[in-house]
C-alpha cells in the first residue's frame, strides 16, 4: 500500500509541471554565456588535437632521425618524448650523435656519414649492391 501511494504521490500534477518547465529551458541555450561556453569548448577541443597531432610528427622526426644516425632502440627515444614531452625533445637532442645525413645509395633511406654501414638495409658504404649495381 504504501508503494502504491508513493508512486501516486510522483504523478501529481505539481511534479509535471516542474519536469515539463526543465525541459523547456531553450532560452539557456540561445544565452551569450552558453554560445561563449559552446566556443571556449570547441577552441579547447582544436587545441588539444593540434597538440596531439604536433608531438606525433616530433615523435615520427625522432624515432627517424635515431634510426638514421644508427642509435639503439629508437622506439624508445620515441616513448621518452611520447611521456616527457618538450623535455624529452631537448635529450634526444642533447644525446644523439652528431653528423651530416646523407642517402643510401642501397635503399634511398637516411644514414650518417661516418656509419660504416646502413642502418635500415645493412649495406656496407662504398660496396655494390647484390640484388642490383649500385654506383
Amino acid at each position: 500500500m504504501q508503494l502504491i501511494a508513493f508512486f501516486n504521490t510522483l504523478s501529481t500534477p505539481d511534479i509535471m509541471v516542474v519536469a515539463s518547465d526543465h525541459r523547456n529551458l531553450s532560452g539557456i541555450a540561445n544565452s551569450p554565456v552558453h554560445q561563449s561556453l559552446e566556443q571556449t569548448e570547441g577552441l579547447v577541443t582544436g587545441l588539444i588535437f593540434l597538440c596531439l597531432l604536433i608531438l606525433n610528427i616530433v615523435m615520427m622526426y625522432v624515432a627517424r632521425d635515431a634510426r638514421a644516425r644508427g642509435m639503439s632502440y629508437p622506439v624508445l627515444w620515441m616513448l621518452l618524448v611520447l611521456a616527457t614531452g618538450p623535455f624529452g625533445v631537448v635529450i634526444y637532442l642533447l644525446a644523439r650523435r652528431d653528423g651530416d645525413l646523407e642517402l643510401c645509395p642501397h635503399c634511398v633511406n637516411d644514414r650518417m656519414e661516418t656509419l660504416d654501414h646502413c642502418p635500415a638495409c645493412g649495406s656496407p658504404s662504398g660496396m655494390f649492391c647484390a640484388k642490383r649495381l649500385c654506383a
